[in-house]
């Protein structure tokens, strides 16, 4: 299997398409399409960081899976969360402390916003 299908692979379970993905990582849909129709064994990292970013896998995913290793989706950070975590750990303490709180409230949040959404459905 070469990169080509791995990556057609991913963005069917993801649910998107070529022209999607490929504007999202910034790339020409002709460069991801060629990609995936020659089945490429070889491709520039750059263009693959852009398409596993946007697809929220890491390249460590698609590179086992090349070289034939059993591997799930994905069981490490994605591009973005290691660069999130790389910004979070040159915050000082009072950045961090900002962030933690924020974080915290939208969490919450969202985490309130469900259960209310349940007890709608099950109140029914």
């Amino acid at each position: 299997m070469g990169i080509g299908s791995i990556l057609s692979e991913l963005i069917d379970k993801k649910g998107a398409n070529v022209n999607r993905v490929a504007q999202e990582a910034s790339i020409s849909p002709q460069t991801l399409y060629s990609m995936i129709r020659r089945d490429s064994m070889k491709v520039d990292i750059e263009v693959l960081i852009r398409v596993c970013r946007v697809l929220d896998v890491p390249v460590e995913y698609v590179y086992n899976k090349y070289k034939g290793e059993e591997t799930t989706v994905p069981t490490s950070f994605s591009v973005h969360e290691i660069e999130l975590i790389t910004k979070y750990r040159t915050l000082d303490e009072n950045g961090r402390a900002l962030v933690d709180r924020v974080v915290d409230t939208v969490y919450e949040q969202r985490r309130n916003g469900l259960e209310d959404s349940s007890d709608e459905t099950t109140a029914s």
